[in-house]
């Protein structure tokens, strides 16, 4: 799925925030999401992975990168 990173280079999915610096800071981003982990891409590179806080479904309302996910 994709996000996008606030202005202060934060992503947040399933109210979990993740903080990945200014150089992400609204920077359209790749987000894995597992049962036990979220990594957050650029590309092809891995700018953060950190343990999941919460369970269940990923929600998307109002999440994703407008226009679609990337390609």
């Amino acid at each position: 799925m994709a996000r996008r990173a606030s202005g202060i280079g934060v992503v947040c999915v399933s109210w979990q925030q993740i903080p990945l610096g200014k150089a992400a800071a609204g920077k359209d981003l790749d987000v894995w999401v597992t049962d036990d982990v979220v990594q957050v891409w650029d590309g092809d590179v891995l700018l953060r992975a950190v343990l999941c806080k919460s369970r269940g479904e990923v929600r998307k309302k109002r999440a994703s990168v407008p226009g679609g996910a990337r390609g």
